[in-house]
């Protein structure tokens, strides 16, 4: 029996994605290899003061990253994205159109 590294995703335990009074809100990420990027809240988590964030490229709805709220500023909400994410009706496309559309109106960071 070789000693190696494990398998990605071996072991892990499937995300689990749930709605939270944060969903749809920009938030840009302050600590983290991402600092400086803005995202999208996709969910929350069943721990407390973490939330999924996705931006459509990097981290997409099907792999979000799980952020602690305190290393995130959030910003206004984006209305459409509220209501469709728990829903399943939002693509990684309309994601990167939200953070775009917010970024070009606001004095935000890009989304990059």
């Amino acid at each position: 029996m070789s000693v190696g590294r494990r398998k990605k995703g071996k072991g892990r335990a499937p995300k689990v994605v749930l709605p939270s009074p944060l969903t749809g809100s920009f938030a840009t990420a302050e600590r983290g290899r991402e600092a400086g990027r803005m995202f999208l809240i996709v969910g929350g988590s069943d721990a407390d003061g973490r939330v999924y964030i996705a931006d459509g490229k990097k981290r997409r709805l099907s792999e979000p990253k799980l952020k602690s709220v305190r290393h995130l500023t959030i910003h206004g909400v984006c209305g459409e994205a509220r209501g469709l994410i728990p829903a399943g009706k939002y693509t990684d496309g309309d994601i990167r159109r939200a953070i775009r559309g917010a970024a070009s109106n606001d004095d935000l960071p890009k989304g990059e």
